[in-house]
């Protein structure tokens, strides 16, 4: 949480906090989709400012993905200044100057045979510089930070003496001011500190002229400061460069201050001879992240109340209380606390009620030149804090054309209305429905609001559509959200806000879903009566839609798509082998190679056809289940049929995947191991609103039905062979119970035996080692073979 802090111990900025490295590469992820900023940072008056706003993705702001804010080059405009009243000069574009400039090797600045005065000086010039260049530039790789290899001695007495012979016949200050700045950079660069300050002295502030060349060298005479041990006296100069020069130095100047401790602080303030000079001292003390911004402002605004700087650091301020309470909901996780959004806590409250009364106090100068932004930054202030009435009344007295404040004028209105909203009527939906015609820079914030809402007013259709899809219920067809969806579906009622229209093209065809969804329901609870006569509502012909991704569009979509290797649509062609059972599972391969046992097959389940339906399949589960209730042959193998049923379907089956829609029955811990989960079938977390609730699972455990359903099969038949294998499926049971339990390998079951936790192996042994089936089962299942010979 954000914390007030308005004394500062130990203010070191040898390693900026702000500073994000990502030289190693880390992925795509960007740190600044997990929150809502509901105030635009870009109103600020100094454009040059840009890159200090706030930002966790890189070291400044506007550099991800390469982009940048730039105000243009400002090294290249002062050289069109220079050339504006020169023949030869004025003529070179933008682009031939940058070519000149930062491109053109020395031996190649022939090419542009200067004629005037002013261009064979300038050329004379920049045939030195390019020449001090490699002993200048940073080499190997940015984070390394180290420069060219030094000259040696006399080369670098040579190019010192090259360097003030050239500032001597210069005949212009600019060109002066130019060879001074390469003479201190020279020297610093060497080692020779007290020299780059002689040179400083001699070449640079003896021209006479402060334009932007004035502080590149002075950012030079600063670095020679600091290698002194001279940082108090370093930090106040790059301080100055800080606030006189544009986008890129800033941000040097800022890197390289070094104030470890108070004294420093107090030194540098000390040097300061402008209010200006402090102005900057304090912003780039509150842009470091482990200060506090609205302390700073108070500070700033003590010496100038029209800085730049106040307006920067207020604005930083609100974005870490917006990414404080505004983080989306889904960024915190199935298991993440949400209870944050939109709620501060009363430390943010008694902050924000701090920062309004900073705020406050500027609005009384009268002096004020940026009053509107002030009073439309006090609103968001109050909206943050949920006063409405205050946000309306600050807003009402703002007077200003300027574009972007009346935009965020709109905006925060808007936000402001939809804070104080208590329920959603036909016409609050309309008005905020107009209002995203127009304005789409808040709709995921504006629709998690909206969910919200509908939730509280236990309006759970439109609630769960705001933010999902009806496929998302296939992992969980939560019973009161899909009631609410059919009756809603049924009376026809209008959904404005929807997360994706285009899932399932028309009514019809979601009904279909949701009364398939609710069956699917009721069959993973095993309730085959209630879901029969839901499946009975769904046309034969359906099949449930999946959300695809298509890499070579790049772009996502629903499709209706069989399961890859299972042949199944989400409701139909479901193999009857789905009532078999395997000795060695293998999950790959197609299940007429995997599956071994033949019962289904038997004359009196001639009522089980090859492929079925979710509504055949329930039918038929039905019969079984009548069946089983026979202490018969028939009745044994009904209950070897729903025993290899229900683990089939279970966390370890090869029909996994069916009752949760997925496509394959690869492995999802998440969504399969129910048998290490304490959940009730729907579960539901209470979040702020139903936000990807595809990520909440509905897990029903069937294990201890399964061992109930093979132990009838051994005590209703008399068939020592049918009974053998009933009595493997028992075995395999305890055996996915207890890799279940935790992680272990089947080397650790020989120290269970002690324990008798794989009982019915022994059992196995002790009665059955005479059947046919157990010599089958020690040549494919290597568990048992192993177990046996006692070498696992």
């Amino acid at each position: 949480m954000i914390s007030i802090r308005y004394y500062l111990l130990f203010f070191v900025f040898c390693i900026p906090v702000e500073t994000f490295m990502n030289a190693c590469g880390g992925g795509d992820w960007d740190s600044e989709s997990t929150y809502y900023n509901l105030y635009d940072q870009l109103l600020i008056g100094d454009k040059t400012l840009s890159p200090f706003l706030l930002t966790y993705s890189n070291s400044f702001f506007g550099e991800q993905y390469g982009d940048k804010i730039t105000t243009g080059d400002e090294n290249i405009a002062a050289w069109k200044k220079f050339g504006s009243d020169d023949k030869q000069l004025s003529a070179y574009s933008d682009d031939q100057w940058n070519d000149l400039i930062y491109k053109v090797l020395p031996a190649a600045l022939i090419q542009y045979n200067p004629t005037t005065k002013k261009a064979k000086a300038t050329i004379e010039y920049l045939n030195y510089a390019k020449t001090l260049e490699p002993y200048a530039t940073a080499q190997g790789y940015e984070w390394e930070g180290h420069r060219g290899e030094k000259p040696d001695a006399a080369t670098y007495q040579k190019l010192v003496a090259e360097g003030i012979k050239g500032y001597k016949k210069a005949g212009y200050k600019e060109l002066q001011l130019r060879y001074g700045y390469q003479l201190v950079r020279l020297a610093h660069y060497y080692g020779e500190n007290e020299q780059a300050l002689s040179f400083f002295d001699k070449y640079v502030a003896a021209v006479g002229l402060e334009d932007i060349l004035y502080y590149y060298a002075l950012e030079q005479k600063a670095g020679a400061l600091t290698n002194l041990g001279r940082n108090a006296e370093a930090s106040y100069w790059f301080s100055r460069v800080f606030h006189h020069s544009t986008t890129d130095k800033k941000k040097s100047a800022y890197l390289s201050v070094k104030l470890q401790n108070e004294h420093d602080w107090e030194g540098a303030l000390a040097y300061c001879k402008k209010d200006s000079d402090k102005a900057a001292l304090y912003a780039m003390r509150g842009y470091n992240a482990f200060n506090d911004e609205m302390a700073e402002v108070a500070n700033i605004i003590a010496v100038d109340p029209n800085s730049r700087y106040a307006e920067l650091l207020a604005i930083r301020y609100l974005n870490k209380v917006e990414r404080a309470i505004q983080t989306p909901v889904w960024y915190y996780g199935q298991e993440g606390n949400d209870t944050s959004f939109m709620n501060p806590s009363p430390a943010l409250l008694n902050e924000l009620a701090k920062a309004e009364n900073v705020a406050a106090g500027l609005l009384t100068q009268r002096t004020l030149k940026r009053k509107a932004f002030w009073q439309v930054y006090s609103a968001q202030l109050a909206f943050l804090r949920r006063d409405i009435p205050k946000v309306n009344a600050l807003l009402d007295q703002v007077k200003t054309t300027d574009a972007g404040l009346l935009k965020q004028i709109g905006r925060t209105r808007f936000n402001a209305f939809l804070a104080d909203l208590k329920t959603l009527g036909s016409a609050e939906e309309q008005k905020i429905h107009d209002y995203l015609k127009a304005h789409t820079e808040d709709k995921d914030y504006i629709y998690e609001v909206v969910g919200h809402l509908y939730k509280m007013n236990g309006q759970d259709a439109k609630a769960f559509r705001v933010h999902n899809t009806i496929p998302d219920l296939y992992a969980n067809p939560n019973s009161k959200i899909v009631n609410d969806l059919i009756r809603a579906y049924e009376n026809k009622e209008p959904f404005i806000f929807v997360t994706d229209a285009k899932d399932i093209s028309t009514p019809k065809e979601i009904l279909a879903a949701l009364y398939d969804l609710k069956g699917t329901y009721y069959w993973r609870l095993a309730n085959y009566k209630e879901a029969l006569a839901w499946f009975k509502k769904v046309p034969d012909d359906y099949e449930a839609v999946h959300y695809q991704y298509n890499y070579d569009s790049g772009t996502a979509q629903y499709v209706k798509t069989q399961y890859l290797s299972l042949d199944f649509n989400g409701y139909s062609n479901i193999s009857r082998l789905l009532f078999s059972n395997r000795i060695n599972m293998r999950f790959d391969l197609p299940a007429k190679t995997v599956f071994s046992d033949t019962v289904v097959l038997d004359k009196a389940f001639a009522f089980i056809p090859a492929k079925m339906n979710k509504k055949k399949l329930v039918e038929v589960l039905l019969q079984l289940e009548a069946l089983a209730k026979e202490k018969t042959e028939t009745g044994a193998r009904a209950n070897y049929l729903l025993g290899n049923y229900y683990q089939n379907i279970g966390a370890v089956g090869y029909y996994r995947n069916l009752p949760f829609y997925e496509t394959t029955n690869y492995w999802q811990s998440d969504l399969y191991a129910s048998w290490t989960k304490n959940t009730t079938p729907e579960a539901v977390k209470e979040r702020y609103n139903y936000t990807y609730f595809g990520y909440t699972r509905m897990i029903v455990d069937n294990s201890a039905r399964t061992l109930q359903y093979f132990k009838k099969a051994v005590a209703y038949s008399a068939n020592t062979d049918f009974r053998a294998r009933a009595t493997f499926m028992i075995a395999s049971c305890e055996r996915d119970a207890y890799f279940g339990t935790d992680y272990k390998t089947w080397y650790n079951m020989i120290r269970e035996r002690d324990n008798k936790l794989f009982h019915y192996f022994d059992v196995l042994n002790d009665e059955y080692s005479q059947t046919k089936f157990y010599k089958e089962a020690l040549s494919k299942c290597k568990y048992f073979d192993y177990y046996t010979r006692g070498e696992i």
